[in-house]
């Protein structure tokens, strides 16, 4: 745990806060002090996800949801992907999105969202994008592992890009995904955050 850093609250979660190196397999936040990035460990009491429809699921029968709508069409070719965006209201909303796109026939998707208090840096914010993203994926492919006979691609989207206030950031956050065994996708084509996920925000 960070050196004079006690449990902090949160409405929902408890938040401890680690090192990078030590919140592997867990989930992550991040926040600022005193210029240095700290990430954290969320605690949940309760995930859930949702469909446009407004249908509730948790991990578990989500990841059945995905199952029956991947082998409904076994012939088909299939993409599993994460993306996740962020807005400031009275707090720092993140939302994460889950997508199967059947390549060429549509698709399904899923989200969630997590409150923060509001973030003020830009960097901050992306970077939580990212470890939400890369928390979210590990856990979605440890689940989907189960199944042996369901073939996909993976890909992480990101809402950043090589025009805007994002591009200083580009190639850190790319190589901060791709070290962790993920295929990125930024602007235009990550769909996954700039369209799936910005939608809830």
């Amino acid at each position: 745990m960070a050196q004079g850093h006690s449990p902090l609250k949160q409405r929902g979660y408890t938040i401890v806060a680690y090192k990078y190196q030590e919140v592997k397999n867990k989930d992550v936040g991040c926040y600022l002090e005193n210029n240095e990035l700290y990430f954290i460990y969320l605690i949940s009491i309760m995930e859930k996800f949702y469909s446009p429809t407004g249908k509730i699921f948790n991990c578990e029968t989500l990841l059945q949801e995905i199952f029956f709508y991947i082998k409904s069409d076994p012939l088909s070719k299939y993409k599993v992907i994460i993306g996740t965006d962020s807005a400031n209201h009275e707090t720092t909303d993140f939302v994460s999105a889950i997508v199967v796109y059947r390549v060429g026939h549509g698709g399904r998707f899923f989200w969630k969202k997590v409150n923060h208090k509001k973030y003020r840096s830009l960097r901050e914010r992306i970077y939580q994008e990212a470890l939400l993203s890369l928390e979210l994926a590990e856990k979605i492919l440890k689940g989907l592992s189960k199944e042996k006979d369901i073939d996909f691609d993976f890909e992480i989207h990101m809402d950043i890009g090589s025009q805007g206030p994002t591009k200083e950031m580009l190639q850190e956050v790319i190589g901060m995904i791709r070290g962790s065994g993920y295929k990125v996708r930024t602007k235009p084509d990550s769909y996954g955050a700039t369209k799936v996920a910005d939608r809830y925000t």
